[in-house]
């Protein structure tokens, strides 16, 4: 009992008085792709949305548990229009002592440098929450060595339980499309102004993230042709790379997802460095994909994140859940006619 309770300390420690303060990383971030880069708002026609759940460390007696909720959808009524969203993203430390809640908008704007390519830049403008749960907390004062916690606390709770702060992210995007395939390379600011917050006297800062990405979805029979993308018989592979920054810290994700007969099946390995021979973890990624016409389907994957390295804090597990209405004609310009026109050719949806 001594020893949980020093674990809630030493976790409170860590929150308040570290000035190394992390965001949290996806296993699936090729569908969490506002929450990395911005600037995928609306780089795909008609409307996204995506649910995302992880439950990280199970072996420790805490909830670390995030959820993040993004909407999107192209904007192509004026030329150099790209998108608008929204994000919601929330996570609790430690059986709830400590919440992080994030709110904001996201607006791309687009190019085309040449025929097949579209590159687009994205900004999120934000307003986060932290808030920390004073009364949950043990503090050494109150354990008797045999009886546990027993005593009151001498404690005195610092100025303020919460800290509310506007946050800014900025992003760029390039995206090639041919019959057989569709890359995407790109990069990401978080936190551009490093938001002072702690909840002490001694201030935490949120240091900036930086984010590259690329990954390229290959066609293996078909095309890119939209009704040959969605038929059963469509396979298609699906590999990438992230890469974070933060305050020093790096990761580095890199791995492979296949789509057969509407069921996903993918690998990924995520470490700190480029030594393969010591990987970190493993993720391991099952989903299906549900049509519901040509234009529209829901897609359901699970991953599973196994720590190699010896580690005894559990494994990680992660559930996404995506909507997508890939109508052209959202929120297109009215040409001549009656019709609506693109500015531009038509990107086909994500992976």
């Amino acid at each position: 009992m001594k020893k949980l309770y020093l674990l809630n300390l030493s976790i409170l420690i860590f929150a308040t008085l570290v000035l190394k303060s992390q965001d949290q990383n996806y296993s699936q971030f090729f569908n969490n792709r506002l929450y990395y880069n911005p600037a995928y708002a609306g780089l795909y026609n008609g409307v996204r949305a995506s649910f995302n759940y992880r439950k990280q460390w199970t072996n420790i007696p805490y909830d670390f548990n995030s959820y993040n909720v993004s909407l999107d959808m192209a904007v192509r009524n004026l030329p150099g229009a790209g998108g608008v969203g929204l994000i919601f993203h929330h996570n609790n430390e430690g059986t709830g002592m400590i919440k992080n809640v994030y709110a904001g908008i996201v607006l791309s704007a687009r190019i085309y440098p040449a025929e097949n390519y579209t590159i687009q830049f994205g900004i999120t403008t934000a307003v986060s929450q932290r808030s920390i749960n004073w009364d949950g907390l043990v503090f050494p004062d109150q354990l008797d060595s045999k009886y546990g916690n027993i005593y009151s606390t001498g404690f005195t709770e610092p100025f303020r339980g919460s800290v509310v702060y506007p946050d800014f992210n900025f992003g760029s995007v390039l995206n090639y499309t041919s019959e057989s395939m569709n890359a995407r390379i790109g990069g990401s600011i978080s936190h551009i102004f490093q938001p002072k917050i702690g909840f002490v006297e001694t201030e935490s800062q949120l240091y900036m993230k930086f984010v590259a990405h690329a990954d390229a979805l290959i066609f293996i029979n078909g095309s890119s042709n939209r009704r040959d993308r969605r038929s059963a018989g469509s396979a298609k592979i699906n590999p990438g790379f992230l890469y974070e920054n933060q305050n020093g810290d790096n990761t580095f994700s890199f791995g492979i997802n296949g789509y057969k007969s509407f069921v996903y099946l993918g690998v990924w390995f995520r470490n700190e460095d480029f030594n393969t021979t010591n990987l970190s973890t493993m993720v391991y990624l099952a989903g299906v994909n549900f049509p519901i016409n040509d234009d529209s389907r829901i897609k359901i994957m699970y991953s599973y994140d196994y720590v190699m390295n010896g580690i005894s804090i559990g494994s990680s597990h992660e559930i996404s859940v995506i909507f997508e209405f890939q109508n052209s004609n959202v929120m297109g310009a009215a040409a001549p006619g009656g019709h609506r026109k693109n500015w531009g050719a038509e990107s086909c949806s994500p992976f």
